[in-house]
């Protein structure tokens, strides 16, 4: 592994262990498939930012399906507005 992906895991693990730190109710967290939504959204929204709203680009970029990309924008509701 890299030194950058090294310095990337890093800032993820404590990103992650400060979310878990923070949180009172263990038995109703739900914080594995909260965590994972909002690293989805975020992920998905910086790809169309980079790729300037081209969707299959952004696909290409994030390595899935134009169509499975499409799927995540609607649940998310996430839209791009060109500046």
């Amino acid at each position: 592994m890299s030194n950058n992906n090294n310095k990337n895991k890093e800032i993820l693990e404590k990103i992650v262990k400060n979310y878990f730190l923070k949180i009172k109710d263990y038995k109703n967290s739900k914080s594995y498939y909260f965590i994972l939504s909002e690293i989805d959204q975020i992920i998905i929204s910086e790809a169309l930012k980079i790729c300037k709203g081209n969707q299959l680009k952004a696909s290409e970029l994030l390595g899935i399906n134009r169509g499975t990309l499409r799927s995540k924008l609607s649940k998310y509701k996430i839209t791009f507005k060109k500046k």
